[in-house]
C-alpha cells in the first residue's frame, strides 16, 4: 500500500535537452506502431485482453509520452526548447491523425464486437467503452472508403499544423504599448512597480499579459490609454492568425461533409451532451432574451459613470460606451454601489495563503490530503510539486504541479494540463499527474503576489480541473478524469467557483498581507452582493463568443467563406451592443476555436446550468460538508467519462438537472430553499 511520506516517482521528465526532445517523437511513434500492429494482428482471434485492453494500454502510454514531450512548448524558459517542443508537437499531431486512421485496428475492434463480444460478460464500463470506441471510429472516418479516408487524413493534418502555429504565435507575441506616468493616471503604485520600463527608462511598458493588461484597463482614467491598449490587444496577430483560422474553417467544412454531417457543428456535437447545433442556439437566444432589460440598465449605468469620471478628471467624454470602457466602468460601479475596490480587496488575498487555504478546504471536502514534495523534479524554480493521498485509505493518488507566475514565452492564460491519466495500464493502476499553469502577479521585493478576487475564482476553477484529473477511478484512459463531453467538463470547476462568494469560505481564503486579518464583514458583504453586478453585460459577452463560434461552424462549403472580422463586428454590436475597435479582429487570438473548443464554446454556459445545480446541494447541506463532498467525488468526479454525464448527474442529484438553480444563480429567479 502507498504511504504518505514516501516519494513516488512518475513517468515524466522535465530535464530534456533540445536533442532529446527532437529525437523523442520518433521513439514514441515507433512504440505506438508496434503496439497497434499487435492489436491489428488479433483480427482473426480477437479478445478483450489482446484487442481492447491492449488498445487502451497503448492509448495511455502514448498520451503520457506525448504530453511530456509537448508540454515544454507552453512553459519552458528556453526558446530553443519551446521550439523543439512545438516541432515535436506538430510531428506527433500528424502521427496522431495517422494513428486515428488505422483501418486495420478498426477492423480488429469490429471483429471483436461482431464475433467475440456476444460471448463475453462485460460490465457497464466495458460496454460503454465499446460503444464510444465504435462512435469514435465512425467520427474519424473508418466507415468511409479508402480514397475518402486518405483525403480526410490530409485535411486533419493541415488543421493540426495550423492549430499549433496559431497557438505558438499567441504564446510568443510581443505586442506592448508604452505609456508615460501621466497616461497611467489612476493605476496603482503596486501595478506600476510590476511593469517593465522602456529602453530609455522614461515610460512604462504594458504587454498583453493579463496581470498587466487588466489592471490598466480597469484603472486608467484616460480613455485614450484604455483605447490604445484595447486596439493593440484586439488587432494583434491579425496578419499571422486570421488566414490560419479562415483556412481551418474551410477545412472543417470539407471534413464534416466527408463524414456525412451537414456542418462542422453537427460533426462536433455528435458526441456531446447538447442534442444539436440548433438546440445550442436556442439555449443561447433564450438566455440572451432573458437578459435584455437588465443589459439596457447596465449599459446606461456604464455610460453614466464614464461621463462622471471624464468630467471629474478632465478628459473628453465621447457620449458612448466603448469596448475599452467595459472593465473600467465595471470597477467604477463596483466601487460606487458596493464600496469595492479590487486592489484593496487584493490586499487580503496573498497568493500563498489562498493556495494553502484552498487546499485545506478541498482536503476536507473530498477526502484527500496534499503535501509538498521536498525535492521536486520540475521544469522551473517557480514550480511547486504536490503529492496527493486518500485521507481514509492513505493510498497514494497522484501528483500535481503549480506553475503560477508569468514568464516570457509561457502560456498566457490559466489552464490545467493533464500529463498522465488515472487508469489501468498493463494490469496496474497508473497514477495521474496534472499541472496547473497560470499567470498571477509575481511578488516584488516588498509585496507578495496579491490576487484580485477574479483571480481567486480562476485559481479555484483551475484547481478544480486538477482534482477532476486526479480523482478519476476509471480503468481506461479515454474516460479518465476530465475526459468527459466537452460541454460538461467545465461544470465541476465552475461549481467550485461558488465557494469564493460564500462568507465562511472567504474568511478562510483571506488574510491581509500586512495585518494578517481576514476580509472585514463590509468587504465580504460587498463581494457577496456584487456576484451578479453587471451580470447581463458579462453573460451577453459570453453569449457573443459562443454564438460567434457556433455561427462560424454552422456553414457548409457551398456557402461563401467566412469573413471572421465582419462577423465579429456584427455579432459584437448585436449581442453586446458595443462595437469592437475599427480595423481589428479579436478572432486572431480566440484560441478556443482553434485549440479544441470549436463549436463548443457554448459549453461554458451550458455546463453552468449543471454547476449551479451541483453547488446548490452544498449550499443546502453545508459548503464544507465532507460527506456530501465524498459522495460527489464518488458519483461524479470518479467516473469521468466512463458513463454518460447525465447518468452521473442524476446519480448525485437524485433527479435530472434543471435550470432553476442557474437562473437563481444569475439573479433571474429568486432563491429557493
Amino acid at each position: 500500500m502507498d504511504k504518505p511520506g514516501i516519494v513516488y516517482p512518475n513517468a515524466l521528465r522535465f530535464d530534456l535537452s533540445v536533442a532529446e526532445i527532437s529525437a523523442w517523437p520518433e521513439k514514441i511513434i515507433e512504440a505506438s506502431k508496434r503496439a497497434l500492429d499487435e492489436v491489428a494482428s488479433t483480427i482473426s482471434a480477437p479478445s478483450w485482453e489482446k484487442t481492447i485492453e491492449a488498445l487502451m494500454d497503448e492509448d495511455s502510454v502514448y498520451g503520457t509520452s506525448v504530453a511530456n514531450c509537448t508540454f515544454f512548448s507552453h512553459v519552458h524558459t528556453d526558446k530553443a526548447i519551446r521550439d523543439a517542443s512545438t516541432e515535436a508537437e506538430m510531428t506527433l499531431d500528424k502521427y496522431s491523425i495517422e494513428k486515428s486512421q488505422r483501418y486495420d485496428v478498426y477492423l480488429a475492434v469490429k471483429a471483436y464486437v461482431d464475433h467475440q463480444m456476444p460471448k463475453d460478460v462485460l460490465n457497464a464500463e466495458k460496454q460503454y467503452l465499446i460503444k464510444q470506441l465504435m462512435l469514435d471510429f465512425q467520427l474519424s472516418g473508418m466507415t468511409l472508403s479508402e480514397e475518402k479516408r486518405s483525403v480526410l487524413k490530409q485535411i486533419k493534418s493541415e488543421i493540426a499544423e495550423a492549430g499549433t502555429l496559431f497557438s505558438r504565435n499567441i504564446a510568443e507575441d510581443k505586442t506592448h504599448v508604452e505609456f508615460t506616468e501621466v497616461q497611467l493616471n489612476g493605476v496603482s503604485e503596486t501595478v506600476l512597480k510590476s511593469l517593465g520600463k522602456s529602453e530609455d527608462g522614461t515610460k512604462f511598458v504594458v504587454t498583453m499579459k493579463y496581470p498587466e493588461l487588466l489592471p490598466v484597463l480597469e484603472k486608467a482614467l484616460d480613455p485614450s490609454t484604455r483605447e490604445s491598449l484595447t486596439v493593440a490587444n484586439a488587432s494583434r496577430l491579425m496578419k499571422e492568425n486570421v488566414p490560419l483560422l479562415e483556412n481551418v474553417l474551410e477545412l472543417r467544412k470539407k471534413q464534416a461533409e466527408l463524414l456525412g454531417f451537414e456542418t462542422p457543428a453537427h460533426h462536433v456535437l455528435a458526441n456531446k451532451m447538447a442534442p444539436s447545433p440548433q438546440a445550442v442556439l436556442d439555449f443561447l437566444s433564450d438566455l440572451n432574451n432573458r437578459l435584455e432589460s437588465a443589459h439596457v440598465v447596465e449599459l446606461a449605468e456604464a455610460l453614466k459613470v464614464k461621463e462622471e469620471s471624464c468630467k471629474k478628471n478632465g478628459y473628453a467624454f465621447d457620449g458612448k460606451v466603448q469596448s475599452w470602457d467595459r472593465l473600467f466602468t465595471n470597477q467604477l460601479i463596483l466601487a460606487r454601489d458596493y464600496a469595492m475596490d479590487q486592489e484593496e480587496i487584493a490586499e487580503y488575498f496573498p497568493m500563498q495563503h489562498v493556495v494553502q487555504s484552498t487546499l485545506e478546504i478541498y482536503q476536507e471536502l473530498f477526502g484527500v490530503s496534499f503535501s509538498k514534495t521536498e525535492h521536486p523534479h520540475v521544469w522551473h524554480p517557480d514550480v511547486v510539486q504536490y503529492s496527493v493521498h486518500d485521507t481514509d485509505t492513505k493510498d497514494f493518488i497522484g501528483h500535481f504541479y503549480l506553475d503560477l507566475h508569468p514568464r516570457d514565452g509561457k502560456y498566457t492564460h490559466a489552464a490545467e494540463f493533464g500529463l498522465s491519466k488515472a487508469c489501468v495500464v498493463g494490469g496496474r493502476r497508473q497514477h495521474p499527474v496534472a499541472a496547473m499553469v497560470a499567470n498571477f502577479t509575481k511578488p516584488t521585493a516588498d509585496t507578495p503576489s496579491l490576487l484580485r478576487h477574479t483571480e481567486v475564482t480562476t485559481w479555484a476553477h483551475e484547481l478544480g480541473h486538477v482534482l477532476h484529473e486526479l480523482l478519476g477511478s476509471s480503468s481506461y484512459s479515454p474516460f479518465s478524469g476530465t475526459s468527459t463531453a466537452r460541454d460538461f467538463v467545465e461544470a465541476p470547476s465552475q461549481a467550485l467557483e461558488n465557494w469564493c462568494f460564500e462568507k465562511d469560505a472567504l474568511l478562510r481564503l483571506s488574510k491581509h498581507h500586512k495585518s494578517g486579518e481576514p476580509l472585514p464583514d463590509h468587504l465580504i458583504d460587498a463581494l457577496v452582493r456584487s456576484k451578479n453586478a453587471n451580470i447581463a453585460t458579462f453573460l451577453r459577452r459570453q453569449i457573443f463568443f459562443a454564438t460567434y463560434d457556433m455561427t462560424l461552424h454552422m456553414t457548409t462549403s457551398k456557402d461563401a467563406p467566412s469573413n471572421t472580422q465582419q462577423l465579429w463586428k456584427e455579432l459584437s454590436i448585436k449581442l453586446t451592443k458595443v462595437p469592437p475597435p475599427e480595423n481589428t479582429n479579436g478572432a486572431a487570438t480566440f484560441n478556443h476555436i482553434m485549440g479544441g473548443y470549436q463549436a463548443c464554446y457554448y459549453g461554458y454556459l451550458w455546463s453552468e446550468v449543471f454547476a449551479a445545480d451541483i453547488f446548490k446541494q452544498f449550499k443546502l447541506q453545508g459548503i464544507f460538508n465532507g460527506v456530501l463532498g465524498r459522495t460527489y467525488r464518488r458519483k461524479v468526479l470518479a467516473h469521468g467519462g466512463s458513463r454518460s454525464e447525465m447518468e452521473s448527474l442524476v446519480d448525485f442529484l437524485d433527479r435530472e438537472p434543471t435550470n432553476e438553480a442557474f437562473l437563481e444563480h444569475i439573479g433571474l429567479l429568486p432563491a429557493s430553499h
